[in-house]
């Protein structure tokens, strides 16, 4: 069984990855989330990450992250205290209109970045979701979801799922 369990800000509230340092209200919240992930029947098995519109608004943020993409992950990984926690990172979709967005190719450049150089971290690109301009159509969305499942399993291929559903880790020594 995959479930996810969606950390988004409030409509209307802008986030950027400055709410995700580990004093920020929306890094406290992913870590309740994710440790609430461990109780029952339900295990974390992995991040996947499809943020930055907020960032991408302006060019100063967006120059910002690619340092604090990696220490999101860096933080997160420490705090869970699972250093092999994957991270799927999914690119914002190039459809929205780059005068609103003038920061989404710096994301975007940077979001790649971070998967090159943090370990068990891959990214999945949006070329081809959308043919309209703005946020992705629905269709698009369930595609950028397999894309991000197949590209979770090329950096934790080892996953399989055990009789209760959960996932369970060969990790090689």
């Amino acid at each position: 069984m995959v479930g996810l369990v969606p950390v988004v800000s409030q409509p209307g509230v802008i986030s950027t990855l400055a709410d995700w340092e580990i004093d920020g209200r929306q890094y406290r919240r992913a870590l309740e989330a994710a440790r609430i992930c461990g109780f029952g029947q339900f295990a974390l098995s992995g991040v996947l990450w499809h943020h930055g519109e907020d960032d991408s608004r302006g060019t100063e943020d967006a120059a910002r992250y690619y340092d604090r993409l990696s220490r999101l992950i860096s933080n997160l990984r420490l705090d869970l205290q699972m250093p092999q926690l994957p991270f799927v990172l999914a690119e914002l979709p190039r459809s929205l209109p780059r005068d609103a967005f003038p920061g989404l190719a710096m994301v975007a450049d940077a979001t790649a970045r971070v998967s090159e150089s943090c370990e068990l971290t891959t990214f999945v690109s949006s070329d081809g979701l959308n043919s309209r301009e703005g946020p992705l159509a629905p269709n698009a969305y369930r595609e950028l979801g397999f894309r991000c499942a197949l590209s979770l399993l090329t950096i934790q291929p080892s996953i399989r799922f055990g009789s209760n559903g959960n996932p369970v880790y060969e990790v090689e020594a």
